[in-house]
């Protein structure tokens, strides 16, 4: 299918040589990395292939965890200052910050666990 789709273009006329041969060397690495990552001879293969160290790959999957948590924040922050706008003079804000959380914390949890789910 990738080699079909590569030629493609070259036998409709529609590019050149120069194409053809980029498109046939770029599909045949793509498909080299694949098969030797589903071979699972090497975990780090993809750490090697880019140059890559495992401190940073640990880094940078700590700065999507956080970045998750801020956005969560961000999402019950605004909701509750959504509501004590809407809220009248002589109601609790004790209990409208509540029922503000409650309102997005189900939404909030059920994404965290589905990112908690994709990432293990």
């Amino acid at each position: 299918m990738l080699i079909a789709v590569s030629v493609l273009p070259y036998a409709t006329h529609m590019s050149g040589p120069f194409y053809l041969l980029g498109a046939l060397l770029l599909g045949g690495g793509f498909l080299y990395y694949a098969v030797q990552l589903m071979k699972g001879n090497d975990e780090k293969i993809a750490m090697k292939t880019f140059g890559v160290d495992a401190n940073i790959v640990a880094l940078s999957g700590i700065a999507i965890a956080i970045g998750a948590i801020v956005d969560m924040g961000v999402i019950i922050c605004e909701n509750i200052l959504k509501k004590l706008d809407e809220a009248g003079p002589n109601e609790n804000r004790m209990d409208v910050i509540f029922n503000a959380a409650s309102e997005v914390g189900s939404a909030v949890l059920t994404a965290v666990a589905e990112n908690a789910s994709d990432s293990s």
